[in-house]
């Protein structure tokens, strides 16, 4: 079994269609949750939370697959206005909930500046998790709210 902690199995980041009403990413890699397995840690005498180093992982892993693109082709970014995020992850596992897989994605959407705040993404009607063991990945269909 593949350990989370280690380097995550190459990503690849498409975007599907890109329309004034409507953006759809593919993020091939296996989703993570970023509030599971988290650390406390202490600085300067507080103690903080930080995500998993799973997380962190699949974030990276994403985020160096949008910079190898040539900047034409880069993510989409987004007004700042409501959005629904329909989101469908295939994962490698049955584990985690659905929560902690949207805000897992809503955090990534905003470090890769496709919102500009994850406090945008106001609806996720159509997002459901299943399983994909052979190819893990997020479909993520972002469309504006009036």
């Amino acid at each position: 079994m593949r350990s989370l902690m280690t380097n995550p199995a190459p990503a690849a980041v498409a975007v599907l269609t890109h329309e004034p009403e409507c953006v759809v990413l593919s993020l091939a890699s296996a989703p993570r949750t970023k509030k599971n397995h988290g650390s406390v840690i202490v600085r300067r005498g507080r103690k903080l939370h930080v995500p998993s180093a799973a997380w962190f992982s699949w974030m990276h892993a994403i985020r160096r697959a949008n910079l190898q693109r040539l900047p034409r082709e880069r993510l989409p970014q987004l007004a700042a206005r409501p959005y629904n995020c329909a989101a469908t992850f295939y994962r490698d596992r049955d584990i985690g909930d659905a929560v902690g897989y949207y805000q897992g994605l809503a955090d990534l959407l905003q470090a890769l500046l496709v919102v500009p705040d994850d406090k945008w993404l106001v609806a996720w009607d159509g997002s459901r998790l299943t399983l994909d063991r052979q190819c893990p990945r997020v479909i993520v269909r972002l469309t504006p709210l009036p």
